[in-house]
């Protein structure tokens, strides 16, 4: 079967590396038909590989594996392990600065098949223990560094939903296939890593419409890509990238009509995007509708200058910030549509926030963050609406003490690594 979806991916490839003014209705039709065929297979995949998992109760509990010789070995065995593991997580946390209570996430499941001591397959079920997210791992790149196993159980076995993405071992991972689906049980998006970074073929769907068929050289678009508006299937823009810079597009809104504000040609020019936008009628029928979404600018295929993102209706400005040379940099200022009051103001610097955000909320400061360099530093002070305020000490985006003020300045309550220490009844004036 993985052999299967293989063969329909290529067709995929094959089909997306056509020049890109070569693009006819009937190359469209071939692209998606492809699509379909591969979302197909990777849903018999998906569903064959949860009847080979079989009872979750009669797989091997991941506490019984070990590491020996970079392999991974059941306990007191004489040959590395092959057959499924698993680990069950029910994560309960509190969010940062926050007065409230513990609270609990709903369960998941880690399931891994081993062959001969090696990941071949990574899995993650929800709460009801279907399919959410597939990965097939290329077996012999997993033994290309000697403690990769090592650190796929490490991984495995701290709750992390982000399994092959491992912080400072760059270059070291495996090449994969990935899969994630939909509450369903279909496919919703079939992607290809190689080291850690996407590269490959890129498909992904809403239900049963694709709504994105792109190229990917080591984690930056190359090639052609094109999207695609889920409702009516017709094609929403075609894309031109060579190296993560984008060098040519158009634009066409959900009934089939291009968009002549468009215009980008040789990496600079102006691009603006569509959505299609729910219209509600009295007699309780939905329709859609295309609005304009976004205003964006590009100098030498990276965004640069102006960006101004609308709301559902395409006029109301929801937030308008700047780009320099692929990155934000300046200020940015976030609107709530309707009312056009401002919402949150911020500043960056070559891509990462750098000084004061501010956040508002009906119409009155709520929250400033000090940044440096894209990391908290500094205080951050948040407002209640009794007129208390909480003061949190960043240092190097690791969160230090909170204190919680009451109106006339006295401390009402502290709180070091989420113990809150202090008076919990009204607050004083």
């Amino acid at each position: 079967m993985i052999s299967k979806i293989l063969r329909t991916i290529s067709i995929g490839i094959a089909i997306l590396a056509l020049p890109y003014q070569a693009v006819a209705q009937p190359h469209e039709q071939a692209l998606l038909k492809a699509a379909e065929e591969a979302q197909a297979a990777a849903n018999n995949e998906g569903a064959r590989l949860m009847q080979e998992i079989g009872a979750l109760s009669q797989v091997t509990e991941l506490e019984n594996i070990e590491v020996r010789d970079g392999l991974a070995w059941l306990t007191d065995a004489k040959e590395p392990y092959s057959g499924w593991v698993k680990k069950t997580w029910i994560i309960r946390h509190k969010h940062e600065s926050s007065t409230n209570d513990w609270h609990t996430h709903d369960k998941f499941t880690d399931v891994a098949k081993f062959k001969g001591g090696v990941p071949t397959i990574y899995a993650q079920l929800k709460k009801d223990d279907s399919l959410q997210r597939l990965s097939i791992l290329a077996e012999k790149d997993c033994q290309r560094r000697k403690t990769w196993v090592a650190d796929f159980l490490m991984y495995l076995n701290t709750g992390s939903t982000t399994i092959i993405v491992m912080p400072g071992k760059a270059g070291h991972f495996p090449d994969e296939i990935r899969y994630a689906f939909y509450n369903n049980g279909t496919v919703g998006d079939v992607a290809h890593y190689q080291d850690g970074q996407r590269h490959g073929l890129l498909m992904d769907w809403v239900m049963h419409s694709l709504v994105e068929h792109s190229h990917w050289t080591m984690g930056k678009k190359d090639g052609k890509r094109v999207t695609f508006h889920w409702h009516t299937k017709l094609k929403r823009t075609e894309e031109h990238w060579e190296n993560g810079k984008l060098i040519n597009m158009r634009v066409w809104k959900r009934n089939g009509e291009q968009c002549n504000e468009t215009k980008l040609v040789d990496g600079t020019g102006k691009v603006v995007r569509y959505e299609s936008t729910r219209v509600y009628h009295k007699d309780g029928t939905i329709s859609y509708k295309s609005t304009k979404d976004m205003e964006t600018h590009y100098q030498n295929g990276l965004q640069h200058g102006a960006e101004i993102r609308y709301g559902s209706d395409g006029k109301q400005i929801l937030s308008v910030g700047t780009w320099k040379n692929g990155k934000m940099h300046g200020t940015s200022i976030g609107y709530n549509g309707p009312s056009g009051a401002v919402t949150a103001v911020s500043s960056w610097n070559n891509g990462k926030k750098h000084g004061s955000s501010f956040y508002y909320f009906r119409n009155k400061l709520h929250r400033v963050t000090s940044w440096i360099n894209g990391e908290k530093n500094g205080p951050m002070i948040q407002f209640e609406d009794d007129g208390s305020r909480m003061e949190t000490t960043y240092v190097n985006d690791e969160c230090g003490e909170v204190i919680h003020y009451n109106v006339n300045g006295s401390i009402r309550r502290t709180c070091i690594n989420w113990d809150w220490v202090g008076y919990e009844g009204p607050g004083e004036n």
